[in-house]
Order: structure tokens, then C-alpha cells, then sequence
């Protein structure tokens, strides 16, 4: 990645100097930890902006939600129209998720907007220890890093967006910012392309329902979030369909057994073809739920998402 590919914006541009709490240099935004490139600072970083869950999930994203530049992004007064209550959330595996009446966004970290942090620990890092892993970390920090910044491109698209963001409520970003800093501050983040961004960051928003009915097979637990509510409210069409599926061959079970009290109980092969009858029609209904399920995921979704991009204004 070249120099101007890492760092976004110049120095006159950024909107957070550097701290230090009493003389001792600490990351912007949180004082507890020191900014000395050691690699318990690029730990914090890495858990603070990189979407670990979803950016070893690139593939199955791709498929339910597409790959996006970000066009699909609402900008922040956009989802009062959805009736949408904007909820601050630091995970950044939550960031830009929705389900009903809700949408989690992530504030954008302080040191973020700190030129000399991206010179100093991103472009040109001075304090390396002697390993592979924590250049792998660094990397994995930049590409999350201009993923997030690039999101809030999108999310702030007007001076109503930025107000909003600004909101004490929220505190998405500085509150001591003005417009115009801000918009000379972000004048490149949509030039930010999907090549240089982690994975998740390749996608805009996502349903959070989804993430949840898929998170089992995916990340192999249910621990993505605690509330399994949803994701069997979600289910429940699926489930009871099978059930209808079951019941009916069920009950056709019952009439043929009845039926060997019938003159034809005698034929052997009259029973052996109703029995293969009733198996090949078992299997059949089988393979149509499974069917049905997995065209929801490939076809419905993809088909609502384009939908809803349409409809934007």
C-alpha cells in the first residue's frame, strides 16, 4: 500500500493532536493506554476496530448481502424515515448491523483522526517487535481502520448527518468540530477502495437477523449475540412448514396402514408400490424444504436488497 493509500487525509486536515497524560504519551480517546507502538497498544487497537467474526465470513457476505462500495450505507437522517433508533455500540463486529426498529454504529475512535498516529504506528510503525504476527496486527488494523473511516463517507452526507453524529447522546465524532473541518477531514474517504479495506468493510449495512440465523453454522456458536429470540421468530415459518410437511405424511401413513383391511390388503405388490410411493414422496417434500430454505438465503435476500437500494432517494 502506498503512503497516500494508508494515511487518508494530511496533517493540516486532521481533527486530533497528540496526547499524553502527565508527560507520558497515551492513545487519543483512551488514556489508560500508552502510545508507545508496544504490542499490547496494537492488541487494544485491533480489538477496538477490526470486525474479527465477519471478516473471516467474506464468502457467505458476499452471497446475502453482495459486495458494495458503500452506496448502501444510509446517511444518519435517512433512518429516522424507518423509524430506526441509532444505537451506539463499540463492538465493531456490530457496526452498521440493523434488525427492526435499530441500527448499531460505532463511534469513530480519537486516534483515528490523529494524523501522527497513522505516520507513526500505520505507515511507518518505529517500535516493531522482531515477529511476523505483529505486522500481520498492523495490517489487519489499517484495512479495518479505512474501512470505518471510509463508512462514515456515507453516514455523514449532510450537515443534518454530521449534527446528528454530533449529538451528545451519540458522540459518533468530536463534538468540538465544525463542518468545514470535518468535511476537509473526510474529502478522500470516498475515494478509499475496497481493495485496501478488511473484509467486512467490503459491505455496507447488514441485516443482523441474518447474522444470527447463520451464526451457528458459521462461527460455530450461538455466542455472536445473546438474544435467540429473533433468530427463532426468524425460523418459525421454516419449522412449521416441516411440521405441515411431517404431519401429512404422517397422517398418509395411517390411511395406507388402514388400507390393508381392504380387499387389496392381499396384494403384496399393490403394497410395495404404495409404500415406494409414499417414500419417494417423503423424499421428495424433503427436498423441497431444503430447497426452499436455502433459495430464501440466496435468492429473497439479495432480491430485498436491491429492492431496498432502489427505493433510497
Amino acid at each position: 500500500m502506498r503512503h497516500e493509500e494508508i494515511i487518508p487525509f494530511s496533517s493540516e486536515e486532521e481533527l486530533q493532536g497528540d496526547v499524553q497524560l502527565c508527560g507520558v504519551p497515551v492513545l487519543a480517546g483512551h488514556p489508560k493506554i500508552r502510545a508507545d507502538g508496544s504490542a499490547r497498544m496494537y492488541e487494544f487497537i485491533e480489538a477496538d476496530v477490526c470486525a474479527t467474526l465477519l471478516d473471516g465470513a467474506g464468502e457467505w457476505l458476499r452471497d446475502v448481502a453482495g459486495e458494495s462500495s458503500g452506496s448502501d450505507i444510509e446517511a444518519l437522517h435517512r433512518h429516522a424515515l424507518r423509524r430506526r433508533t441509532l444505537v451506539v455500540m463499540e463492538d465493531p463486529n456490530l457496526h452498521l448491523l440493523h434488525e427492526h426498529d435499530r441500527i448499531f454504529i460505532k463511534p469513530l475512535p480519537p486516534y483515528l483522526l490523529s494524523y501522527s498516529f497513522w505516520e507513526t504506528y500505520m505507515a511507518h510503525p518505529l517500535f516493531f517487535p522482531p515477529d511476523e504476527n505483529t505486522q500481520d496486527t498492523v495490517t489487519r488494523i489499517v484495512t479495518a481502520g479505512l474501512g470505518l473511516l471510509r463508512t462514515y463517507n456515507y453516514l455523514i452526507r449532510h450537515k443534518s448527518d454530521f449534527q446528528i453524529a454530533q449529538d451528545h447522546s451519540l458522540g459518533l465524532i468530536p463534538g468540538d468540530v465544525s463542518w468545514d473541518d470535518w468535511c476537509a477531514f473526510s474529502m478522500r474517504f470516498g475515494q478509499i477502495h475496497s481493495n485496501v479495506v478488511s473484509s467486512r468493510y467490503k459491505f455496507g449495512e447488514l441485516n443482523l437477523l441474518t447474522i444470527k440465523h447463520k451464526s451457528f453454522p458459521l462461527f460455530g456458536t450461538w455466542s455472536f449475540l445473546p438474544s435467540v429470540k429473533d433468530v427463532v421468530m426468524q425460523s418459525l415459518p421454516n419449522y412449521l412448514f416441516i411440521f405441515a410437511g411431517v404431519s401429512v405424511s404422517l397422517d398418509a401413513m395411517q390411511v395406507i396402514v388402514g388400507a390393508r383391511s381392504t380387499t387389496f390388503s392381499g396384494s403384496k405388490l399393490y403394497q410395495y408400490c404404495v409404500y415406494a410411493f409414499l417414500a419417494l414422496s417423503s423424499l421428495l417434500l424433503l427436498i423441497a424444504i431444503t430447497a426452499g430454505m436455502w433459495g430464501r438465503t440466496q435468492i429473497l435476500f439479495p432480491k430485498l436488497r436491491k429492492k431496498r437500494s432502489g427505493a433510497r432517494l
